[in-house]
């Protein structure tokens, strides 16, 4: 796992706030409401950052990656976005299909690696399908079994391991180049217009 820091210039913030006559109780709600607006919104600038420059299927691959943890110190809050980096089941390139030289997902190529389908966790019914690789140094192939949808014998692969790609290097610098530099942009207008909202209440309550 990795975390995005957030670096903002506090000198700024008291001048804005200063600006506006804002009191010391809106400028931590103003703070606060910003800065949690700021990482959902870069959580799904990342989220979108990553599908593209990716080139993943879908964004539930990426979603499910990213994570915010909120804390107050102070009275001013603190949110960190985590995401993870390590490496991604080739699925989320695309269905798997098997070829001559192994699986393709998307435009990607896993050499020796086989299409296969697995029960899905906690069912015993539904199915999915995946691209799978032999783990290193296992039995090439185990006992033989009896198909009970053929009636064949065959051996089995085990043991096995989901196909994966690395993506650390490629998605660390997608993080920094087209995520982190809108930070500062995306929360000092957010910080701003709650700063104006809230005063604007006070003068008419």
């Amino acid at each position: 796992m990795n975390k995005l820091y957030f670096d903002l210039d506090f000198e700024e913030l008291d001048t804005v706030a200063k600006g506006l006559g804002a009191t010391e109780v809106v400028v931590k709600q103003a703070y606060n409401a910003a800065l949690t607006f700021t990482a959902r919104k870069l959580s799904t600038l990342a989220a979108r950052a990553l599908q593209k420059g990716l080139d993943i299927k879908a964004q539930k691959f990426i979603r499910k990656r990213l994570f915010q943890f909120k804390r107050s110190r102070n009275g001013l809050g603190e949110v960190t976005l985590w995401y993870g980096l390590n490496d991604m089941t080739a699925v989320a390139w695309g269905n798997p299909k098997q070829t001559a030289e192994g699986v393709s997902v998307g435009n990607r190529t896993i050499k020796g690696a086989f299409r296969a389908k697995v029960k899905k966790f906690g069912s015993d019914k539904d199915y999915k399908t995946g691209a799978f690789i032999r783990q290193p140094g296992g039995k090439r192939r185990g006992p033989k079994m009896l198909s009970q949808k053929t009636g064949r014998k065959y051996r089995s692969q085990l043991p096995i391991q989901l196909a994966t790609f690395r993506i650390k290097d490629q998605a660390e610098s997608i993080i920094e180049d087209d995520v982190l530099v809108d930070f500062e942009d995306i929360f000092m207008t957010e910080y701003e217009r709650q700063l104006k909202w809230r005063m604007e209440k006070l003068k008419q309550g």
